[in-house]
């Protein structure tokens, strides 16, 4: 017996996770509440479509225009700032990081300019942290 059809805000919601929040699929099935392979099944079907087509038709076909609009755009601004999308989840990474121990943006500019002013030629900044928890 063939299986039913996936709902349209199921796919909605998997291709949703998939692209903003890279989920793994195991995290995305348990969020949308639909099995492992109907997550593979609908993130496959959806990366089929954007080869067949352009990737904003497949967008606008599952329902995700808005979210693929997004990351284009996000995209176009990393490239006219000269930053690639692998320094951007450093940073991205990085920022978390720093909110986690409560430290703003603002602050940790003023920290950058510490490290800095402290820092002296040929002396890699791993060495001026350890040499800074040495000496505390």
């Amino acid at each position: 017996m063939p299986r039913p059809p996936i709902p349209p805000q199921k796919k909605y919601e998997i291709i949703r996770l998939w692209l903003l929040e890279h989920l793994t699929y195991e995290e995305i099935g348990r969020r949308v509440g639909v099995a492992l392979g109907t997550v593979s099944k609908t993130v496959n079907e959806f990366k089929e479509k954007a080869r067949e087509m352009t990737l904003e038709e497949a967008a606008r076909m599952f329902g995700v225009g808005d979210e693929v609009s997004a990351l284009l755009d996000l995209t176009e601004a990393l490239k006219r700032a000269g930053v690639a999308v692998s320094e951007a989840r450093r940073a991205a990474s990085l920022l978390r990081k720093l909110n986690e121990m409560n430290v703003g943006v603002d602050e940790a500019e003023s920290w950058v300019k510490l490290c800095q002013k402290l820092s002296r030629p040929n002396f890699p900044a791993s060495d001026f942290v350890e040499a800074t928890i040495r000496g505390s």
